[in-house]
């Protein structure tokens, strides 16, 4: 993250995952902590801007509608910040928060 200098960010996050992939004991923090992790992380000694995450882009593609429309509620009341499956339901809730 640090090379890349960002001054917006997108978290993405496989919805059905509560714990890393390859690493099934290391569990995923809440999403609003761990926004704020990277949110540091990508200022930590203040030579670039402070980094915003905008929106949050869930891969629901092993979900029913209804169960992947209800995750993305829940991650919008957590987070605060516009959450859908770009692939699913279309990017404009997110991106239009870089504009």
């Amino acid at each position: 993250m640090r090379g890349t200098c960002p001054t917006h960010m997108i978290l993405c996050h496989i919805a059905r995952n509560n714990s890393l992939r390859s690493l099934e004991n290391i569990k995923i923090p809440d999403l609003k902590k761990f926004i704020d992790l990277n949110e540091e992380l990508s200022s930590v000694i203040g030579t670039y801007p402070n980094a915003k995450v905008i929106g949050v882009a869930l891969n629901t593609v092993q979900m029913e509608n209804n169960e992947a429309l209800e995750i993305i509620k829940k991650v919008e009341e957590n987070t605060g910040l516009p959450s859908t499956d770009v692939i699913r339901y279309g990017g404009d809730k997110i991106f239009d928060k870089l504009l």
